[in-house]
């Protein structure tokens, strides 16, 4: 409704943008808020998440290497935008107070798995999905990285033109693999054929 209202009235301000967005983000969000408290834990439950985590790695990944890559995160601002990208920036700043740190960045958005909404965490919670699915879909998650074969040492270190070609690789490694994964489950799930033979959930 909010997006119809704008279109009428010809008003495509920043800040009704961003009011639509706010308005779509709250939905969303009562919609995440339903899935998680009401829905049985089967695997169409799994499924769905799974869903919803490949778009996160996907996104992140991609928004995290197109900070390092612009070199926007040097910048104070392209810092705090890729904290916020996150929803990570209340448990930076009680973590490391204001210290714009490349290293504490990485262990808080890459590795550090008791943070939701970090690229390890996001991994680990794809490949416990995917093991309780019936009909061997852990085997799927071969398309992904591994985070506990991430150290912060090779995510930091730099190349002779003084580019992090080790933590970009792995960023594309997870885009990739979560574009990968989200087809390999469609055409194992989804994909309505005389050859499909793989159900969940009966």
């Amino acid at each position: 409704e909010a997006c119809e209202d704008t279109v009428l009235r010809h008003d495509y301000s920043t800040v009704q943008a961003l009011a639509v967005l706010s308005t779509t983000s709250h939905a969303l969000a009562a919609i995440t808020g339903a899935q998680t408290d009401r829905m049985t834990r089967d695997d169409g439950w799994r499924l769905l998440s799974t869903g919803r985590h490949l778009e996160r790695l996907a996104f992140l990944a991609s928004a995290l290497a197109a900070g390092f890559e612009t070199g926007a995160v040097m910048d104070e601002g392209g810092f705090e935008a890729l904290l916020a990208l996150f929803d990570s920036t209340i448990t930076f700043q009680a973590l490391y107070q204001k210290r714009h740190d490349i290293p504490a960045l990485l262990d808080l958005l890459v590795l550090d798995r008791d943070n939701p909404r970090s690229l390890g965490w996001v991994l680990q919670t794809l490949r416990g999905r995917l093991a309780r699915i019936e009909d061997g879909a852990a085997r799927l998650a071969e398309a992904l990285p591994d985070p506990k074969d991430w150290s912060l040492e090779a995510l930091c270190a730099r190349d002779a033109a003084g580019r992090p070609t080790r933590l970009l690789a792995l960023l594309q490694q997870c885009t990739d693999g979560a574009l990968q994964l989200s087809d390999d489950l469609t055409a194992r799930y989804f994909t309505h054929s005389e050859d499909a033979r793989h159900t969940v959930g009966a």
